[in-house]
């Protein structure tokens, strides 16, 4: 009996070929969204990195005012006027800090005059309060929330100071 001899297949069939394809479309689909996560959290940090250094550059700031200051006064949020603070001493420019939106800004007045203003900027924080005692003040600057009204991340940022305490005289307990 002659058997028939069989030349060997040449190619590929059709049902070869949509594995090969249908894997290969799984395979850049996960590597898609792995990059589109790469992405967001490489966008998440440098936000993040943004505020912490904003945060420090304030708290440096806020402290300093504070303890220069004899007299402070949280400014309650009114129609049309944003939460603030009021820092004063005789003889030198008043110091005012205010939320706007996603910034506070820090501004020194002498008289109607506008000698110096700075903003800061922070994307991932909610608007700032401040807190005003006899001899301390507070500035917190707390996490943002989701839509569900939960805090999102980490716990935000609270900066205190006591009033008229500077850093070349003798303390009894220490700074708040």
């Amino acid at each position: 009996m002659n058997r028939p001899r069989r030349t060997p297949r040449r190619g590929t069939s059709l049902i070869e070929m949509v594995i090969i394809i249908g894997g290969a479309t799984v395979l850049l689909s996960v590597c898609g969204g792995f990059m589109h996560l790469l992405l967001r959290l490489e966008e998440t940090g440098r936000a993040s990195i943004a505020d912490t250094s904003n945060v420090s550059r304030l708290a440096v700031q806020f402290r300093r005012d504070v303890r220069g200051s004899t007299t402070a006064v949280a400014v309650p949020a009114a129609e049309g006027t944003p939460p603030g603070l009021d820092l004063t001493t005789p003889g030198r420019p008043v110091i005012g800090y205010r939320t706007s939106g996603d910034r506070l800004l820090r501004t020194e007045t002498e008289g109607e005059r506008v000698v110096r203003r700075e903003g800061y900027r922070f994307t991932g924080l909610g608007p700032a309060a401040f807190e005003a005692g006899d001899d301390w003040v507070a500035l917190v600057l707390p996490r943002g929330t989701d839509s569900g009204g939960m805090t999102v991340g980490r716990p935000g940022y609270r900066v205190e100071a006591r009033l008229n305490k500077h850093r070349d005289r003798p303390t009894e307990g220490g700074d708040r």
